[in-house]
This record gives structure tokens, sequence and C-alpha cells, in this order.
């Protein structure tokens, strides 16, 4: 009986019985208000609906179909009134635009959906209001440029995604904005050239993979420009010549490897270029 007068906000059981606008509580708070349908087991909402947060504020609303999907445009918010969403339904499922915003009213997303999936563009921001990231979906998977940013505004890294797996140049930088590495993909793993550069922009080191492992020659670099290692890679693994040198240019270490150990003679030098230790594995 409480829980009809509570729900209808209606005395008189005569009138009660045609109340459309019903009142949801739960555990004694308003949780939402519109029309619902009593079913065998559980109440369909249908039409407009309101929902609240336990301090009254306005929680969401938009409308319920027939079926008691979400239909058309929803607005959902914060407890202290702000926006936080605008989504689109379509038999229940996102369709459209979707938009998101922080607690402080800067946006925080954007989105296209289609039947519940992400696909198209989708841009993403900061607490800030600064760029975070620029991408594209298709079919719920990354698909196409992607760009990245740092929360101070400066690119962070760019890139290419082929259903979902990254497919190209794959380009990232440091806070300074210099070129921090660049990496090639295939098909979602490493294929190909790899750079990779100091703060100051000076080369560090390069090299190249063979379907996501290290493979050839791989050297590193002094900040200098000078060289400070330079070894070989098969399927991964350390496979050759292995040398390690001094920023004077001098021999620090040679020894060879194969199938990622050690193999043969191994020699040590001292920065004036004579063996201290030499070793046969």
């Amino acid at each position: 009986y409480f829980d009809d007068v509570k729900s209808s906000q209606e005395l008189l059981l005569s009138k009660r019985d045609k109340v459309e606008l019903k009142y949801l509580y739960s555990n004694s708070s308003l949780v939402g208000k519109g029309k619902w349908i009593e079913g065998a087991k559980d109440l369909k909402l249908v039409g407009p609906w309101e929902f609240f947060h336990k301090n009254g504020a306005l929680k969401a609303k938009g409308n319920m179909s027939a079926e008691g999907n979400e239909e058309g445009e929803w607005l959902y918010y914060y407890d202290n009134g702000q926006l936080k969403e605008k989504v689109n339904y379509k038999n229940g499922k996102i369709n459209d635009k979707y938009l998101s915003w922080y607690d402080n009213g800067i946006q925080a997303s954007y989105f296209d959906y289609k039947d519940g999936i992400a696909s198209g563009k989708a841009e993403r921001w900061y607490y800030n209001g600064k760029s975070r990231a620029n991408e594209v979906y298709k079919e719920g998977k990354l698909d196409g440029d992607a760009t990245y940013y740092s929360i101070k505004g400066l690119l962070n890294s760019n890139t290419k995604y082929t259903q979902g797996k990254e497919n190209g140049e794959f380009r990232y930088y440091h806070s300074n904005g210099k070129l921090s590495g660049i990496s090639n993909y295939s098909n979602g793993e490493l294929n190909g050239k790899y750079l990779n550069y100091y703060y100051s922009g000076a080369l560090k080191s390069e090299g190249s993979f063979l379907n996501g492992q290290k493979s050839g020659i791989w050297k590193d670099f002094y900040e200098n420009g000078k060289i400070k290692s330079e070894e070989t890679y098969i399927n991964g693994l350390l496979d050759g010549s292995y040398k390690e040198y001094f920023e004077n240019g001098k021999l620090s270490q040679s020894s060879s490897y194969i199938k990622g150990k050690i193999d043969g003679k191994n020699e040590d030098f001292d920065e004036d270029g004579k063996i201290y230790i030499e070793s046969t594995y």
C-alpha cells in the first residue's frame, strides 16, 4: 500500500491506478520518475524519464522506447549540475554523436558511433582543456591516423592503425618537441627500421626489426655521435660479432655470439687499447 502511494504520489485508490507519472525509489531515496509498465518479473520503463542523484540533483533524462530501451538524445549530469554526457541512442544502442565533459565544464571527449560501436572521428581532451588524442575508428577498432599529445599540449606521438593494429611509421617525441624515436609496424608487429634519439636530438641507437624481433646489425651511440656498441641479431638473439667502445673511440670489448650465447674468444680492453682480460668460451 505504502509503496503504491509513494510511487504514484496519490492517496486515493480510484485515482492511483490512472496515474501515469510514477516515482521510483530505492532505500527511501528518489531514483527516478516517469512511466512504467508492470511485467511479470520487473518494470519496463517507457516514455520520458528523469533520474536523480542521492542529493536530489538531476542525474539523467531522456526517452525510453516502447521496448524499454533508451531512444533519442539522453543527457547525463554530475551531482553539481554540470553536464557530463550527451548521448544519442537508437534501439538502446549509442548512435551518431557521443560527447562527454569533465566536472569543471571542459569537454573530455567526442566520438562518432554506429549501432553501439565507435565508428568515425574521435577526439579527447585533458582536464585542462588541452588536446589529448585525435583518432579514427572503424567498427570499434582504431583505423587510420592517430595523434597523441602531452598534458601540456605538446606532440607526444603519431602513428597509423589498420583494424586496431599499428601499421606503418610510428613517431614519438620528447617533452621539448624533438623527435624521440621512429618505429615501423606491420600488422601490429615491429618490422623495419628503428631509430632512437637523445633529448638533445642526437641519434642514440639504430637497428631493424623483423616480425617483432631484433634483426641484423644494431648500433648504439654516445651523445657526441661516436659509436658505443655494435652487435648482430638473428631472430631476436645475439648472433655474430659484438663490440663495445669507449667514448674516445677505442675498443672496449670484443666477443662473438651464437644464438644468444657467447661463443669463442672474448677480449676486454682498457682505454689505452691494451687487453687486460682474455677468455675463451
